[in-house]
């Protein structure tokens, strides 16, 4: 289900007669799109072109995934052939941080898939994982600043961690939308705001301990001037970094470099964030050889 930009309230839904319906809120019929299998993957939305207008995307028992505008025309490069059924949800996410969402889908021939909002193929999918995998879900689950990718499969659980700069943007990027199983596009969106509210804290810092490198997580309000100073065991500053609140999750990286750029030697440092003129939370970092 998704609110439609010009066209309201719609809800998609596959069926075994080989065609999905889109229906009006009213419970009319808006339109219904054709297929040469049975429609079992449970549809899902996004802005896949960046045209401000949600696509909706869907697998068929004919190994095809579609994906169509709201006025029910296909969008251009679709539908896409992966050479076996698709029963799993099609779920999306900015894996490479270019502010645009990647398409993954998982068949049951025990392929992952990712596209580009043309129907090309992604970077280094496709990816053969075991079994028929479940529908994946796609979140940076270590705070390093990467997408995971997890499924289930006849093993259990699996996991790929993409080794790529994410992108920040909210999607549908798991069964259903979300951990409450709405199947709502909306609630996604409302999950944003909730995010962008929280008090500003520090996710993680990872790695920790580290050798080289090592970045900060944290949330921070829009517009708010945000500085990151390094201490040592001391108490004396040997580092401070800046930059501008973003209204969500920011990463800073401390190359383990003092302000002159000499490399500080290995033991126990803080990092405190000061956002907006006040102190917020003071993290251990420990360097070692």
């Amino acid at each position: 289900m998704a609110n439609l930009v010009g066209s309201g309230v719609k809800i998609a839904v596959g069926s075994t007669n080989d065609t999905l319906y889109v229906i009006n809120a009213d419970g009319t019929l808006d339109f219904k799109v054709g297929t040469s299998g049975d429609v079992r993957s449970s549809p899902s939305f996004v802005d896949a072109d960046g045209d401000n207008n949600l696509e909706i995307f869907f697998g068929s028992d004919d190994h095809n995934v579609y994906a169509y505008h709201s006025t029910g025309v296909a969008l251009a490069g679709w539908p896409v052939n992966v050479g076996s059924t698709v029963r799993t949800q099609v779920v999306f996410s900015d894996l490479n941080n270019d502010n645009a969402p990647e398409i993954l889908v998982a068949s049951d021939g025990g392929i992952l898939y990712a596209f580009e909002a043309n129907g090309d193929t992604f970077d280094i999918f496709p990816l053969t994982i075991p079994g028929s995998p479940t529908t994946p879900v796609v979140e940076d689950v270590d705070n390093d600043g990467d997408l995971d990718i997890f499924f289930g499969n006849i093993n259990g659980v699996s996991g790929i961690d993409y080794k790529q700069q994410r992108g920040f943007g909210t999607y549908w990027n798991m069964f259903r939308c979300n951990p409450r199983r709405t199947g709502n596009y909306g609630d996604a969106v409302s999950g944003l705001k909730e995010d962008r509210q929280l008090s500003p804290v520090v996710v993680k810092v990872y790695p920790n301990p580290f050798k080289g490198n090592t970045k900060m997580f944290f949330y921070c309000e829009k517009g708010k001037k945000v500085y990151v100073s390094i201490y040592n065991a001391a108490g004396q500053k040997v580092r401070e970094i800046t930059t501008m609140g973003n209204g969500g999750r920011r990463i800073l990286t401390w190359d383990g470099k003092d302000r002159k750029g000499n490399l500080v030697p290995t033991g126990v440092y803080f990092c405190q964030i000061n956002i907006g003129g006040k102190k917020q939370i003071t993290q251990k970092l420990i360097k070692i050889e």
